[in-house]
């Protein structure tokens, strides 16, 4: 399920270099900028793992090479940990229409799951400022990502760490190092998914660098919302209709108020769901991200990193072509395939 967007602008009053601005080629935008670099937030099962895969074309069983802060590829020590996926609303409510007679019964998002699955972003005992200086990929991306283990905590402590993370990478000269985008990942699932942590953080600034606040496992509200109305003495196809509809209703009156009335709310949000399912490719995600993003060279950067969505390429490289005004048949060309991932 997706919602529209309804947030607003994240900024603070710190000045920050700009990004360049002029028409650059893509060579030369790779050249100096050839990884498009993305903070992501989020508590211990939020699903951070699952999108960063899904976004970078990476197989469920991919591993992410983790490199620290000074370029040197991190050993990883493999923690076996059950990630909770939640089931979709549309496998949940096959399963319910069996348990005949049972509608008083509690239900619950499943957390069946492979005992051997590896969870690289849940939090270690190993926290803070060190962690979130390491920097993740996936073989044959060049998305770069930064993960702040710990903020789930609330803690002053976790929370000014990535804050000056922010500062630093806001204030450093060369656009391969600043931070791109701020992914805030927040799992429906949580009994309370809007926590002081959150509150917190969209207290503070984060200057040029633009949030989106994904809500994942939304599947979850709608199972919540879908055995709510099972208590009041609708049947299973009624409440499977009506569950849709209240969840939504419920997450803008609920939930979405928290964000959007913080001194600094995020640019945009997406609700995903069904992430377990291997056609769910966080499409939207992705477009609600190059929509956020203010500079043409960073649209483009990102539009031809992702991986996930070929239809924002297609999108993209037509508007490219009407900026242009006249051309030349190579420029059309080279324009077109500009915004392609793996051609640069």
């Amino acid at each position: 399920m997706s919602a529209e967007n309804q947030g607003a602008h994240s900024s603070s009053d710190r000045n920050a270099p700009p990004f360049r601005a002029g028409a650059l080629s893509p060579e030369e935008i790779r050249g100096e900028c050839p990884q498009f670099r993305i903070l992501i937030i989020g508590k211990a099962n939020a699903g951070k793992t699952t999108i960063l895969r899904k976004v970078c074309n990476a197989k469920p069983d991919a591993k992410p090479i983790i490199y620290d802060a000074q370029g040197n590829e991190v050993v990883q020590e493999v923690r076996h940990v059950s990630p909770e996926p939640t089931k979709s609303f549309e496998s949940l409510f096959k399963f319910l229409r069996r348990r005949k007679g049972r509608s008083g019964d509690a239900l619950v998002p499943s957390t069946d799951a492979p005992n051997n699955s590896t969870d690289v972003l849940n939090p270690s005992t190993e926290r803070g400022k060190h962690d979130i200086e390491y920097q993740l990929t996936y073989a044959g991306s060049n998305f770069i990502f930064h993960d702040s283990r710990g903020i789930e905590s609330g803690s002053e402590d976790e929370l000014k760490i990535v804050e000056e993370f922010i500062q630093k990478r806001e204030q450093l000269v060369d656009w391969k190092n600043q931070l791109h985008v701020i992914w805030y990942c927040v799992p429906m699932d949580d009994h309370r998914p809007i926590s002081g942590a959150e509150k917190a953080f969209f207290s503070l600034g984060t200057g040029r660098v633009p949030v989106v606040l994904i809500f994942t496992k939304f599947d979850a509200l709608e199972l919540k919302c879908y055995s709510e109305l099972l208590e009041q003495g609708k049947g299973h196809k009624e409440a499977s209709i009506q569950a849709p509809g209240l969840a939504n209703d419920t997450f803008q009156k609920k939930y979405l108020p928290h964000v959007q009335e913080a001194k600094f709310p995020p640019k945009t949000y997406v609700c995903l769901s069904g992430l377990d399912k291997e056609d769910n490719q966080c499409s939207e995600l992705s477009e609600k991200t190059m929509n956020i993003l203010d500079d043409d060279i960073l649209i483009n950067l990102f539009v031809s990193t992702q991986q996930n969505n070929l239809d924002l390429c297609i999108e993209r490289s037509i508007k490219n072509i009407w900026k242009i005004g006249t051309f030349s048949q190579m420029l059309l060309v080279y324009e077109i395939i500009a915004v392609f991932p793996n051609f640069w």
